[in-house]
């Protein structure tokens, strides 16, 4: 499975390092306050990443929220373990 991983990373970098390699003249890239001539396989680096930590960033309170559900719902747990052991050790009675 290791070697399978390590193919299909060396086929990505393999795959990325040519599509640069192809993509290596300059482009223009327009926005709202001006304008930059760059590399069109940086400029879709820099979008990728981009899109990447946006999509870290709108997970953030989602996953923060989940967190402290699952704390909450452990320490609920822990509490009823101990109160069902300690039910467990009472003596039982029987019924005069």
């Amino acid at each position: 499975m290791r070697i399978l991983k390590a193919l299909i990373v060396l086929f990505v970098v393999v795959a990325g390092v040519s599509f640069a390699w192809l993509n290596a003249q300059p482009v223009p890239f327009n926005y709202y306050v001006g304008h930059v001539e760059t590399r069109l396989a940086l400029l879709l680096v820099g979008f990728l990443v981009g899109g990447w930590v946006l999509g870290v960033l709108s997970m953030v309170r989602s996953v923060i929220s989940l967190r402290r559900r699952l704390a909450r719902a452990d320490h609920e747990l822990k509490l009823s373990r101990r109160e069902v052991g300690n039910l467990r050790n009472l003596p039982l009675r029987d019924g005069d």
